[in-house]
């Protein structure tokens, strides 16, 4: 189902339980208040994910980030750089991030989109939401609003024309240790401009 950009009736919906398709820079992502077990039940049943596997999420902006991630001098510098933006770091998490989000793991990849629209949403609602590609898992990701004619009706759809052609999704690195970081995924930030500020291994030793 279509909405329009009404940040408090989203923020409502939201509340309610309900799952958002909404716009980032890179791609179009499933976002639900991951404080809510149930709406985290249900976006893990539609995209028919493994539970093993975490979900990451988005934050307004690095303050935002404090309340459910460990974070250090060198992820401050990095989120200085480059959010808002493209780029996922995966921290410690902190007792704030559910279990199932988390996959059962320790850690939650963290981001600070710098899409408009979902900078806004995140700041108006004051918590953090799930930013997980809008597809089922093994499907293509969503590039428009276009992509998501697999979409069930229970699906609130962000009423944005923003077409993504082919952007890459968001840059995905691991905190290691101190400023080494493992690349996971390179996405439209290039491991080489990051390695101009960290150390980057492809390994998780």
């Amino acid at each position: 189902m279509f909405i329009p950009k009404d940040l408090d009736q989203i923020c409502d919906y939201l509340n309610q339980g309900r799952i958002l398709a909404y716009p980032t820079e890179t791609l179009w992502g499933l976002g639900v208040d991951i404080s809510n077990p149930e709406a985290v039940e249900a976006l893990f049943t539609l995209k028919t994910r493994d539970r093993g596997k975490p979900v990451s999420i988005l934050v307004g902006d690095q303050r935002m980030a404090h309340e459910y991630a460990t974070i250090d001098a060198h992820d401050l510098k990095l989120m200085e750089l480059f959010w808002p933006g493209p780029l996922t770091i995966v921290l410690p998490a902190k007792e704030t991030v559910p279990e199932e989000i988390r996959g059962g793991g320790t850690t939650i990849g963290v981001r600070c989109s710098s899409h408009p629209f979902a900078k806004k949403l995140v700041r108006k609602f004051q918590k953090a939401i799930s930013t997980t590609s809008a597809n089922r898992s093994g499907q293509p990701p969503a590039h428009s609003k276009r992509d998501l004619i697999w979409a069930p009706d229970s699906v609130l759809v962000v009423d944005d024309e923003t077409n993504l052609i082919k952007n890459p999704g968001s840059t995905v690195i691991k905190k290691i240790k101190e400023d080494s970081y493992q690349m996971l995924r390179e996405g439209q930030i290039e491991e080489s401009l990051l390695k101009k500020y960290i150390k980057i291994t492809n390994s998780n030793a």
